[in-house]
């Protein structure tokens, strides 16, 4: 079976073979299923295979290769849990982009920082040069 016949037989045992609702249900237009499912008969994209995955009744290894079983039935228990690993390791990635965010902004202030000093510095001794400049021979415009 190949994998065009295995998206066929998710959208016949899950949607009744209805390829919009399939395609609502994944969030992908209808003509991209027909692209997998009809005549063209194209090879998914990972980004559609990546959201069949979140299906939580069918098994991602057997939609890919054909091995194991198609479909996880799964008890409402067991879909929660899975829910909630699922929220976690994107509250987890998302508190590692934040804190990347954080690290990057706490540079950019040290930075800043250094940068001001250095222009106080720069504007001390322009002011001392200014002063002890030599008007001797400058002309007098007035």
């Amino acid at each position: 079976m190949t994998i065009n016949e295995r998206f066929g037989k998710i959208i016949r045992i899950l949607y009744g073979g209805n390829k919009s609702a399939f395609a609502s249900a994944i969030g992908v237009t209808p003509s991209v299923v027909d692209n997998i499912t009809g005549k063209r008969q194209g090879n998914p994209s990972f980004e559609v295979i990546e959201k069949v995955s979140a299906l939580a009744e069918v098994n991602i290894e057997w939609l890919i290769t054909g091995k194991g079983e198609a479909f996880e039935f799964r008890s409402e228990e067991e879909r929660r849990a899975q829910d909630i690993r699922r929220t976690s390791e994107v509250e987890i990635k998302l508190i590692e982009m934040l804190s990347t965010k954080d690290d990057t902004i706490r540079q950019q202030a040290e930075d800043i920082g250094r940068l001001k000093e250095r222009i106080n510095q720069l504007e001390r001794r322009l002011e001392k040069t200014a002063g002890g400049a030599n008007i001797e021979h400058t002309a007098n415009a007035g």
